[in-house]
């Protein structure tokens, strides 16, 4: 199971850094890749430390497990809500221009 979190989790981190590069001017790309470094290192820290609070709170509350729960189904939610956010990105590179050509549609040739 940790081996699957593993990959599962540099997949995503991957992407991050993909989409970052793309872009970023070559230019500034040391400096777009140390501030993106220092972005998800205090949100992993802001993350770690938020959730075990909200777990103690939880427990003391309702009880362990459904503490758990319930900040499972927070994460998931969430991560779900993240999706609302994918039409406000702006497309650019070859899709973009596949797009503008074929008045929406990608075409396989």
């Amino acid at each position: 199971m940790a081996g699957a979190v593993g990959v599962i989790s540099m997949t995503a981190t991957l992407i991050q850094l993909d989409l970052a590069a793309r872009a970023c001017p070559p230019e500034a790309a040391g400096s777009v890749f140390a501030l993106l470094m220092a972005l998800e290192n205090l949100a992993a820290a802001a993350s770690t430390a938020l959730g075990g609070w909200c777990f103690e709170r939880g427990s003391g509350l309702w009880g362990p497990a459904a503490s758990f729960r319930a900040l499972v189904l927070v994460g998931a939610s969430t991560t779900a809500a993240s999706w609302l956010l994918l039409p406000l990105l702006r497309r650019t590179g070859a899709e973009a221009g596949v797009r503008r050509r074929t008045g929406g549609e990608i075409r396989q040739s």
